[in-house]
């Protein structure tokens, strides 16, 4: 993610402050019958934040754009006293259709969302839940495809398992190698 911000977030830093103090954790209320797992859902995320940015004058506003041909996700959260961060977030489609931007717009809302105010949506093992599947497990999962991750970031996923061809990845490599995407660009942003 890319991240700006107003000139001065003195204000905007001490009401978040206290908001997530208020903030409470996502309920996971939605599951995913592909990964037989739990999440919680974009009202779910957004509910769990909603009064306290409220409450302490702070609010956050979400859209798509394009950048540099790009489309991305814009996250803005800002303070009643006109200060304000934003954050960009790449929308990754597996296809070049509405329902996949569509889909990659809400996925990237919730996480972006998320990640601004500090909700806590899940429990983070690191992908080590995926690694610990059984191959029988794995077989009736959808294929991913290696060609769904960034380029940047698959050359990161190659070089930390040591491989050469990408096609050497396995499906829970692959799948861990999503779930972990969001915190790599957070930290390498």
């Amino acid at each position: 993610m890319n991240m700006n911000k107003s000139e001065q977030i003195n204000e905007l830093t001490t009401a978040m402050t206290k908001a997530q103090l208020q903030i409470k954790n996502a309920v996971k209320n939605k599951k995913n019958p592909h990964l037989k797992s739990k999440y919680a859902d974009i009202t779910s995320t957004i509910e769990a934040a909603k009064e306290a940015l409220s409450n302490n004058g702070l609010s956050i506003f979400q859209g798509p754009d394009i950048i540099d041909g790009k489309n991305v996700l814009r996250t803005i959260l800002s303070h009643t006293g006109g200060q304000w961060i934003s954050s960009i977030t790449p929308l990754i489609t597996p296809r070049n259709d509405m329902q996949s931007l569509g889909t990659a717009i809400t996925y990237a809302r919730r996480y972006a969302y998320a990640a601004m105010v500090g909700i806590v949506t899940e429990e983070d093992d690191d992908g080590e839940s995926i690694k610990s599947k059984s191959k029988s497990e794995s077989n009736n999962s959808p294929q991913l495809n290696y060609k769904y991750l960034d380029p940047d970031y698959l050359q990161y996923v190659m070089e930390k398992k040591g491989y050469a061809d990408p096609k050497s990845l396995s499906q829970e490599e692959i799948k861990g190698a999503l779930d972990y995407y969001s915190r790599w660009k957070e930290i390498n942003s």
